[in-house]
């Protein structure tokens, strides 16, 4: 069987109508990342029983668990996240365009796929109902700006097919430098 490799994984992400359904017509952007974390998991519960045979029962599941870090570099196309970071963005003036986010109501929820391609038959788990829990951002004085971004979701499919063959890349750009 073979091995997907770290370095060729793609991490693309799409907003929601909808909490938990991946939309009909998905415009997804490409996230660069440094690495993440995001996945689904379920505990098993041993019994507590005693039982006159000694042996022990079989262990029951638990609650599923979609979750994990995604950690960014910061560019300037991370907009969409940030607004699900946060809750409302408005957008003025012409090129260059101004950005103000306030803490609002969140949106829906997030998409969010890794990519596994270098398979023989490519592997994509697919996240729904992806919401932020937490954005941090390290500032420095010199290089890129390092930001975390901490998720809960609702589940994760695996699929053979993306939910987007074309997403979005404007991963050339990025913030940082000597301040």
């Amino acid at each position: 069987m073979a091995q997907a490799k770290g370095s060729k994984a793609k991490i693309i992400y799409d907003g929601e109508t909808t909490f938990g359904t991946t939309r009909d017509s998905v415009v997804a952007h490409v996230l660069p990342f440094v690495n993440e974390s995001l996945r689904q998991s379920r505990n098993l519960i041993d019994s507590q029983s005693i039982r006159s045979t000694r042996d022990t029962r079989a262990p029951v599941r638990g609650n599923s668990e979609v979750a994990g870090d995604i950690t960014v570099e910061l560019d300037p196309y991370m907009g969409k996240l940030l607004y699900h970071a946060l809750g409302t963005v408005s957008t003025t003036g012409s090129s260059p365009y101004s950005h103000t986010f306030t803490v609002y109501d969140l949106p829906p929820g997030m998409t969010i796929e890794k990519q596994f391609t270098d398979l023989t038959t490519p592997e994509y788990f697919v996240y729904n109902g992806c919401k932020v829990n937490s954005f941090r951002v390290s500032l420095k004085s010199e290089g890129f700006i390092d930001t975390s971004i901490n998720l809960m979701g609702s589940a994760e499919t695996v699929s053979t097919t993306s939910i987007d063959t074309s997403p979005t890349d404007y991963s050339a750009s990025a913030v940082g430098g000597a301040f």
